[in-house]
Parts: C-alpha cells; structure tokens; sequence
C-alpha cells in the first residue's frame, strides 16, 4: 500500500478517527489531512488493486514447472510434454501429505517427488 502511495495505519481508515496524530503531521505533503481523506477513500479499492496484483503474480508463478532434464524453471506453456516436469500442483499435494503424517514438508528434491 505504502508504493503506491495509500498507505494508513488501522488506527486511522475509520471516518470519526482524529487526524491530530503523528502520522498525519509526519507526511510530507502541504495539506496532509487532506491527503488522509483521499486515502481513506480510495483504501479498498487500493487494497483490492494489491491484493488482485498478488493472486495474478502468484497464478503465474504457477503455471511454470521445473524441467528436470535441463535442471530450469519454465513455462509450462513453452512443452509439448510436461510428463516429466515438476508442477507446482506436485509440490502443494506433497507438502499436504506431509503435514497430515507430521513429516519435514521441505526436506526434498524434485527427483524424489518425480519418483512418487
């Protein structure tokens, strides 16, 4: 929130909050009640905007798979054959499966997991 400039702490998003507070004397900016108020505004939609931007990185960051002949982290999109690639769907069922048995979720290679 803070990059993109709508940064508040909690304790000032409610409406009725005093803006006598070190925080809004700290902006640098030349009315910075004012610019609460605009952050006040626009703080769901800017939360919505990161919390959209995350899901989609992380959705991408999914759909690569780790070529094990070639040792590289690719896009699945780029094979024709993905039987032996490791796939982020591989590593999530994995580390389930090890939390349910009480198992180290980390202690693996992408070989041991090609080899279940």
């Amino acid at each position: 929130m803070d990059a993109i400039q709508s940064y508040l702490p909690p304790h000032l998003i409610p409406q009725e909050a005093s803006l006598d507070d070190l925080f809004v004397h700290s902006l640098p900016y030349q009315d910075p009640v004012e610019v609460v108020w605009r952050r006040r505004e626009n703080y769901k939609q800017a939360g919505d905007l990161v919390k959209d931007a995350l899901s989609l990185s992380l959705r991408a960051l999914r759909s690569y798979h780790w070529e094990m002949d070639k040792d590289v982290l690719r896009p699945c999109s780029d094979c024709k054959d993905s039987s032996n690639h490791l796939k982020w769907e591989q590593v999530k069922t994995h580390r389930a499966k090890c939390r349910k048995i009480g198992t180290d979720p980390d202690d693996w290679t992408p070989k041991d997991l090609m080899q279940q």
